[in-house]
């Protein structure tokens, strides 16, 4: 499942209460899952969580999508659930074309749009 929303959100250096204008995109799977204190290492190179390596890849695809979202002013974040999948979310800065600055919440912002 994919689901899109425009919204306030705070990001991960902010201080508390700093919220800007993000588009997220989250892709929720039906996965192996993870549990949550592992969150942040599955995002560094090369880190696996299946120490038996019974599922394929090289630990390197979600260090990259971290970068690009990092060299695109967003990031990335995750919530597992053991044995039922996981959530991934990328948030990229809604700016205006004027320049850099960010955009205002449009009304309708908070109502999520869900594509499946």
């Amino acid at each position: 499942e994919i689901a899109y929303t425009l919204g306030e959100y705070q990001t991960p250096e902010g201080s508390p209460g700093e919220r800007k204008v993000y588009h997220r995109i989250s892709v929720i799977d039906n996965g192996v899952g993870f549990e949550q204190q592992y969150a942040n290492r599955i995002f560094d190179p090369f880190q696996r969580l299946d120490s038996d390596r019974t599922i394929s890849g090289s630990g390197i695809g979600l260090a990259i999508v971290k970068k690009v979202m990092e060299n695109h002013g967003g990031w990335v974040d995750a919530q597992g659930r053991p044995a039922s999948g996981a959530t991934f979310s990328i948030y990229f800065p809604a700016v205006s074309d004027m320049g850099d600055s960010a955009m205002k919440v449009p009304a309708y912002a908070d109502q999520a749009n869900e594509s499946k």
